[in-house]
């Protein structure tokens, strides 16, 4: 890839894995820096690319180095090639979590909480708030009806009938607290901020009920899931469920006068092409 076709100098005797990588640019530059970067130039230098690696003698080797051999095909060590080919396997598996009428918990009564309630709201479970004082935004959905409220700190036993939890107080001793109730009694939990106490991550989410679209990056880059959040935002028809409904609506009846197999599927793929499905993203479900 063209982080090792540049060249950067590595030392044959390091053992893989025990130093670091630190990527950054120098100079000004118009946008926000890179993940990981930091200008170490003064203003109005040329701005310029660097990934090193830094072996635990603090002695970095990095592109910019005399020796680098710009025009060698020099191949990243282990631990440098940990970070620029990532693993193709993900460390969650995804998936949907039946929800209606079911209880999910939330603890905490700040601006961490409400996120966490929000995406709540779009589901079909009972949310359940644990607080003693919440902000306004979440007095109001309590107020509301929308949002069950036990006014008062949280103790183990809340966690027992719930599905899910929510540890989302900002308070990181209180958060592993409620964390190590729900685990005590294997109910999934995610603590806000604390990945070692999360069983799982919440997606960023596209709602199109009953369609639904997840994207996640395991905590790696919140912002790049809000950004694809956005993309396939635009990319889907606001109708997109009403259509997903109504061939809901007549699915046992196509079942059961079409074998399973090559003609269902063309009758599916039809309808989805076909002009019913296109009044139905157009809001004429009439027609």
């Amino acid at each position: 890839m063209e982080h090792a076709r540049r060249g950067y100098v590595v030392d044959e005797a390091l053992t893989p894995g025990t130093g670091a990588v630190e990527w950054f640019s120098t100079g000004r530059r118009d946008g926000p820096q890179a993940e990981g970067g930091r200008a170490i130039s003064a203003p109005g230098a040329a701005r310029k690319d660097i990934l090193r690696y830094v072996p635990k003698n603090g002695v970095p080797f990095h592109d910019d180095a005399p020796d680098a051999g710009k025009d060698r095909n020099i191949c990243c060590p282990t631990a440098l090639r940990s970070v620029l080919v990532p693993s193709t396997r993900l460390t969650v598996f995804p998936a949907f979590l039946k929800v209606a009428d079911a209880v999910a918990l939330v603890v905490g009564g700040g601006p961490e909480a409400a996120a966490k309630v929000r995406l709540l709201g779009e589901t079909s479970a009972r949310v359940r708030l644990v607080a003693l004082d919440p902000c306004p935004e979440l007095a109001a959905l309590v107020a509301s009806g929308a949002v069950e409220h036990v006014a008062r700190p949280f103790v183990p036993q809340d966690v027992e009938d719930a599905v899910l939890v929510f540890a989302a107080s900002g308070d990181p001793a209180a958060d592993g607290a409620v964390a190590a109730a729900a685990r005590a009694r294997r109910v999934p939990v995610n603590a806000v901020d604390q990945p070692a106490l999360c069983d799982f991550y919440t997606p960023a989410l596209v709602n199109r009920a009953p369609v639904a679209v997840a994207i996640g990056t395991t905590g790696a880059g919140p912002v790049l899931a809000q950004r694809l959040r956005a993309a396939i935002e635009i990319m889907l028809p606001a109708r997109l469920g009403a259509l997903a409904a109504l061939a809901a609506s007549f699915r046992s009846s196509a079942d059961a006068v079409l074998p399973k197999g090559r003609a269902r599927r063309r009758f599916w793929s039809a309808f989805f092409d076909g002009p019913v499905a296109a009044a139905a993203l157009a809001g004429r479900p009439d027609e």
